[in-house]
């Protein structure tokens, strides 16, 4: 009976279980972390209808991850991304486009990961909360839960205390960042736009943000239309037909009827006035 049940437990997963990724967690809403997904893991990942995954690796991605994503028109982002040691391997730009790729609606529902989970995804995380203006302590401690020894190295911790990456925001933002990005708009209020160039620049806390439209909105935009030469008017013939139709007058008769208009007002005011006087002088008098 103990033999039977020890085969039991020990028995492989049955069709149609669901395996999430090692270190599987929610980021915020739409937005997932974990480690490498393995074939068995695929499943899982179909029911999360993800839009895009971001694999940070040392080398290219397993055909069955590529295959899934052809499957099921997922938008796959692969960077190569060297094993972590005693030095941070990912660069502050890769960073930089990473989280421009996660607060684009329209790349969500949305799935990170590296290797292990760990320490390259988790410093993409920490940068992701800065952005969020979190407390550097607060994101630390997020960090060091995916870790091994639950701590974190005083490279990874300078990294990101030094990235100073511009970021690009869209004017569309995922319900999730509009709290932290209300405080950044304030400061926009109060301080001074940007170049007419349409993107408008502002200080973060700790990153230098610049609101972008989103490819699909400056599609919608429609193009200014180039400005037309202007067409030398021909020259007026003098029509010496019997004609019962009066010709357009051209511009010079145009400016007559105006000054006309305005010579009329001004004697009519002229007359109001002498009107006035003589009332006034009627009234002197009696």
């Amino acid at each position: 009976m103990e033999q039977r049940l020890h085969a039991k437990c020990i028995r492989g997963p049955q069709k149609g279980t669901l395996i999430p990724p090692f270190r599987l967690a929610i980021i915020e809403e739409g937005l997932y972390r974990g480690a490498y997904p393995q074939k068995r893991n695929l499943q899982f990942l179909k029911r999360l209808k993800l839009k895009t995954i971001i694999s940070l690796l040392p080398g290219e991605p397993s055909d069955d991850l590529k295959g899934f994503c052809k499957q099921h028109n997922i938008t796959h982002l692969p960077f190569a991304v060297g094993k972590m040691k005693d030095e941070v391997t990912v660069s502050p730009a890769l960073v930089a486009q990473i989280l421009e790729t996660c607060i684009s609606p329209q790349n969500l529902p949305l799935f990170i990961h590296c290797l292990d989970g760990a320490n390259i995804t988790g410093i993409v995380v920490m940068c992701l909360r800065k952005l969020q203006n979190w407390n550097l302590s607060v994101s630390t401690t997020e960090f060091t839960r995916f870790t091994r020894g639950h701590s974190i190295m005083s490279v990874e911790s300078e990294f990101v205390e030094m990235f100073r990456s511009e970021i690009k925001i869209p004017l569309d933002i995922p319900n999730w960042y509009h709290l932290a990005f209300e405080l950044f708009l304030r400061e926009l209020v109060l301080g001074t736009l940007g170049e007419a160039s349409g993107d408008r620049q502002k200080r973060h806390p700790t990153l230098k943000l610049k609101l972008t439209k989103s490819p699909e909105e400056e599609a919608k935009k429609p193009a200014e239309p180039s400005t037309p030469k202007r067409k030398s008017k021909p020259k007026r013939k003098l029509d010496t037909s019997d004609s019962d139709s009066e010709p357009e007058p051209d511009i010079l008769q145009k400016g007559m009827e105006s000054m006309r208009v305005s010579r009329d007002v001004e004697a009519l005011d002229l007359e109001l006035k002498g009107w006035e006087k003589a009332q006034t002088n009627k009234e002197n008098q009696s």
